[in-house]
């Protein structure tokens, strides 16, 4: 998870490839994977966010940061803690976008 956002954001800052995205098993394929990606995420205030649908989630780049926003959310009753899986995948996906955010809330 966190080498791609890296590979993401260092080409949306510097309009290049990291140097993870050079050394990549299969370089090509990678660099155009991450130019297609790229699309979807801008830079604010130095962090990466995934747009979609005019909506803006800033993007979840470390596990140590996973598991403080999913703790908050669970925990914090003004989060909506204890709410079920899909209401807390809802109410984490409005703010926050990472790949493997469903199966994290399952755990």
């Amino acid at each position: 998870m966190e080498s791609f956002y890296t590979e993401i954001k260092h080409y949306v800052l510097n309009g290049g490839y990291h140097d993870l995205t050079i050394a990549a098993e299969k370089p090509d394929t990678r660099k155009a994977l991450i130019r297609r990606a790229s699309k979807q995420y801008l830079i604010k205030a130095g962090d990466l966010y995934y747009t979609y649908k005019d909506n803006e989630r800033m993007v979840v780049c470390t596990k140590d940061q996973m598991i403080d926003v999913l703790k908050e959310c669970h925990d914090n009753l003004g989060s909506g803690g204890h709410a079920g899986r899909r209401r807390t995948t809802e109410k984490v996906s409005a703010t926050y976008h990472w790949s493997t955010m469903r199966e994290d809330v399952k755990k």
